[in-house]
C-alpha cells in the first residue's frame, strides 16, 4: 500500500529506475537554491542580459514547461520569440547540467517518472501489476504531468478513484489544470460520479 504525494511516488520509482535515463539511482535532488546556482552559471555562459531577462523568468519558464510535460527539444520547437527561444536554450543547458551532476530538481521527479513509464514498457508493466487501485485526492489541483502519471498507471484496469471540487481549484498559478477534473468523464467514459452536496462538518 502506497500513501504518498505525487513527488514522493515519483521519487520511489526513480530510485529503482533513474539509471534508465542516464542518472544513477542514487541521484541527488536539487532545491531552489541549487537550481538557481546552475541557472546563474548558464545565464553567464550564454552572456544573457540578466536585467532584461532576469533569472526568475527562466526558473518560472522551466517550471511551467515541466508542469506541462514539455521537454527541452519540444520547448525549442515551440519557441516563437527571442525570449521564448532564450528560455528554451537555457532549459536545454540546465537539464544537461543536472544530468552531468547526477541531479534532479523537484519538477524532474514527475517528468522523469513519466519518461521512464512511457519509454520503458517493462517498468510501466511492473508498476501496473503492483498498483491495482489508485485514489487521488484534491484532483482539481493536479497539473498535466501529474495526470499523465496517473493515466499511465491506471491503464488498462482503470481502477481510478478521484476526489475533487472544481469550485475549489486554487493552484492555477502553480500549473494546476482545472480541465483534468472537468474532462475526466471524457477520458474515462464509464465513470460513476458521486456528488457530495451536503456538508457534514
Amino acid at each position: 500500500l502506497w500513501i504518498s504525494t505525487f513527488h514522493s511516488s515519483g521519487l520511489r520509482i526513480l530510485r529503482h529506475n533513474a539509471s534508465r535515463l542516464g542518472y544513477t539511482n542514487g541521484f541527488v535532488i536539487y532545491d531552489d537554491q541549487d537550481s538557481k546556482g546552475v541557472l546563474k552559471q548558464i545565464i553567464k555562459e550564454l552572456n544573457i542580459n540578466d536585467e532584461k531577462y532576469p533569472l526568475d523568468s527562466f526558473s518560472r519558464a522551466i517550471d511551467r514547461a515541466k508542469n506541462n510535460y514539455i521537454l527541452p527539444a519540444e520547448a525549442g520547437k515551440r519557441a516563437s520569440s527571442v525570449e521564448s527561444d532564450l528560455q528554451a536554450q537555457v532549459y536545454d543547458r540546465y537539464q544537461k547540467a543536472l544530468l552531468d551532476a547526477n541531479a534532479m530538481d523537484f519538477g524532474d521527479l514527475l517528468v522523469n517518472t513519466v519518461r521512464v513509464l512511457k519509454e520503458f514498457p517493462d517498468v510501466l508493466d511492473f508498476y501496473r501489476r503492483t498498483l491495482h487501485y489508485i485514489l487521488v485526492d484534491e484532483f482539481q489541483d493536479t497539473n498535466k504531468v501529474q495526470y499523465m502519471f496517473i493515466r499511465l498507471l491506471a491503464e488498462p484496469r482503470r481502477n481510478l478513484f478521484v476526489v475533487g471540487d472544481d469550485d475549489q481549484s486554487i493552484y492555477g498559478f502553480r500549473g494546476a489544470t482545472i480541465s483534468n477534473i472537468l474532462e475526466f468523464e471524457k477520458d474515462y467514459a464509464n465513470t460513476k460520479v458521486v456528488k457530495l452536496e451536503q456538508n457534514y462538518r
